[in-house]
């Protein structure tokens, strides 16, 4: 399924019934595998597969796409894993702008997406293309579960932080060159919080950051790197 954009709307080449286009945005509804091309100057690609581990991840694969929104450009509200594809040799630009960038959850309750790429549950993103993220509302790439960074060249600029897995954050490979202009250049915070949200316990196997390879370079305003429970850098088998 390829998604084109241009300005504020796109088309679809080879639907499955899975993508509904509405005003300034498009909603994946089933896992799969889905293209994005073209330039959106105020367009939103949102994922919302509620499926089970059998039923496979959603596959988004950017394929020279510069896609910029007022509000969260790249949004996942609901899905078991989504899988951000850097294709490459292609380029790719997500900017976010000063919307409210709220949206509804599962329960139907408002939340806010804190980053130009946020996704609500685990995000995997993998490939040899480039990718630029400017988050200009708050950070620049945010899951709420598990964030795992695979390869890729990978740029991000963000208000607060640059790069946060609330549940943890893994970095296997790639090069990635973060600015954070008031937080954290890489960051995951996920404990037991005290009623002036201090971490008052730690939760085993979360607020982790685990770096394993590839080259990171860290502007930040707050800390480089900033973990709840503990960061490990290791080398082949040498943490």
């Amino acid at each position: 399924i390829l998604l084109k954009l241009a300005g504020t709307s796109a088309t679809i080449e080879n639907n499955n019934g899975c993508v509904e286009v509405k005003e300034k945005s498009a909603t994946i509804t089933c896992p799969g595998a889905y293209y994005v091309t073209g330039e959106s100057s105020d367009f939103q690609v949102i994922v919302n597969t509620p499926a089970t581990e059998n039923e496979g991840n959603t596959g988004i694969y950017l394929h020279n796409a510069t896609i910029k929104s007022s509000n969260s450009p790249i949004l996942v509200t609901n899905a078991d894993k989504t899988v951000l594809h850097l294709v490459k040799g292609t380029t790719n630009v997500v900017e976010d702008g000063n919307g409210n960038h709220v949206f509804t959850k599962v329960n139907g309750t408002p939340d806010t997406a804190k980053a130009a790429i946020y996704a609500r549950d685990d995000l995997n993103i993998k490939g040899a293309g480039t990718l630029t993220v400017k988050g200009k509302f708050k950070n620049g790439i945010q899951s709420s579960n598990d964030l795992k960074i695979k390869n890729g060249n990978i740029t991000v600029e963000a208000e607060e932080n640059a790069i946060k897995g609330k549940g943890s954050l893994q970095i296997s490979g790639g090069t990635l060159n973060l600015t954070a202009k008031k937080g954290d250049g890489l960051e995951s915070d996920e404990c037991e919080e005290a009623q002036d949200g201090s971490c008052k316990n730690i939760i085993e196997g979360k607020g982790i950051v685990d770096i394993r390879g590839g080259s990171v370079t860290i502007n930040a305003a707050d800390d480089g790197i900033d973990a709840a429970n503990y960061i490990r850098i290791s080398d082949s088998t040498d943490a």
